[in-house]
């Protein structure tokens, strides 16, 4: 092979390495702008449980409290498949009931049913809910502690390519390794 052939066998190489690595952070780490996003739509992101008491707030447990936990928690963050174009599916048990959250351009969509074939099914409890609404703090104590669960349902590749990894790190306290490791275990 001469000079030129190797040069230009270098230089390709070095590109598809580079595209591949920018690939990687992309999905990795693109996070959509989600307050302009709501806010063209016309979607309102306040706390369902103001000025609600705990009972209260319990009582009157629906699909809006299951999307701003979804939000909360950085669902808005996923993004459709690069291999096949299939948007996010989350199933969410909620003590025994059943929520389907779909998340399309940043937003996240929930109606109250069983979900087919979702990506990951979150469960916990309505008390375990409100408490996350109330304190965003609490999100990762509940998630680390127990009282709620994430559970991948879909291959390693598809949560891989949907930005699931981002909803792993913002939950636990392990770093990217760690979640690397969690994921790939599951």
């Amino acid at each position: 092979m001469d000079k030129k052939g190797r040069v230009f066998l270098v230089v390709s190489i070095s590109l598809v390495i580079l595209l591949v690595i920018v690939m990687f952070l992309y999905f990795v780490l693109f996070k959509p702008n989600i307050s302009r996003s709501y806010a063209l739509q016309g979607i309102n992101l306040t706390s369902p449980i103001e000025n609600l008491s705990e009972q209260q707030a319990i009582d009157n447990f629906n699909e809006s409290y299951v999307s701003y936990l979804l939000y909360s928690i950085g669902a808005y963050g996923l993004h459709s498949s690069s291999f096949n174009g299939a948007d996010p599916k989350i199933g969410v048990d909620v003590n025994g009931e059943h929520y389907e959250a779909i998340v399309q351009n940043a937003v996240i969509k929930v109606s109250k049913r069983e979900s087919v074939k979702p990506d990951v099914v979150i469960i916990t409890s309505k008390g375990e809910i409100i408490k996350m609404i109330k304190d965003k703090n609490y999100v990762k104590e509940s998630f680390s502690s127990g009282e709620s669960s994430i559970e991948p349902k879909a291959s390693k590749t598809t949560l891989f390519a949907k930005g699931y990894l981002n909803l792993y790190n913002d939950l636990n306290s392990e770093g990217i390794t760690g979640n690397i490791i969690k994921i790939s275990t599951n």
